[in-house]
């Protein structure tokens, strides 16, 4: 990357984040996302369980939510929701799920050891009708080090976390999963903002 493209990265970076939405963790962080209606913030994608239909969510920085079920096999979109959630909707699911739950600290590697730890096991067990979970962040966090917000694509991805939740209660990352899943469908089921 050349000087011109770093310094107007660092410039675009420092405009953009002061004046987007945002809120603050126990530690000081500030979450911060983009208000372009084209980007997407978030990304929450179910597929291979046996007994369900693949679901993604997807939220953008306008504050929409999309929610498709679909049959992968076939690539066809079977259900279709669009809602508004609004830049509080956005904010909320980042500070609570990912801030909160420390997803974006503790990505796969992290819930893995945690998991094996609680189990005192070396492999994680997997459910033959296991669902993989994939969830990317796509946002400005200002962990407060005189920084300034800097942008953050994170990834995390699990296979049958619904399964390990339930057995590792105590893995408060698993247990934000499953709430950030249950708050995105609750958005799309009540068709917005709360």
């Amino acid at each position: 990357m050349s000087r011109v493209q770093i310094v107007s990265s660092v410039v675009a970076v420092a405009l953009f984040a002061a004046v987007l939405p945002g809120s603050i963790s126990a530690d000081g962080e500030r979450v911060a996302f983009s208000e372009d209606p084209d980007q997407v913030v978030l990304q929450f994608f179910v597929t291979g369980s046996y007994r369900a239909d693949d679901v993604l969510f997807t939220v953008y920085g306008d504050g929409r939510l999309v929610y498709q079920k679909f049959l992968l096999t076939i690539n066809q979109v079977i259900e279709e929701k669009r809602v508004q959630i609004g830049w509080d909707g956005v904010d909320q699911l980042l500070q609570i799920y990912a801030v909160d739950y420390n997803l974006l600290d503790c990505g796969t590697g992290c819930i893995g050891s945690k998991v094996r730890a609680s189990l005192g096991i070396e492999k994680l067990p997997r459910s033959s009708d296991g669902s993989e979970v994939l969830i990317r962040f796509d946002i400005l966090v200002d962990r407060g080090h005189g920084l300034g917000a800097l942008p953050l694509q994170k990834e995390v991805r699990l296979h049958s976390a619904g399964m390990l939740s339930r057995i590792c209660p105590e893995v408060r990352e698993l247990q934000g999963i499953q709430e950030l899943r249950k708050s995105l469908l609750e958005y799309a089921n009540e068709g917005g903002a709360k």
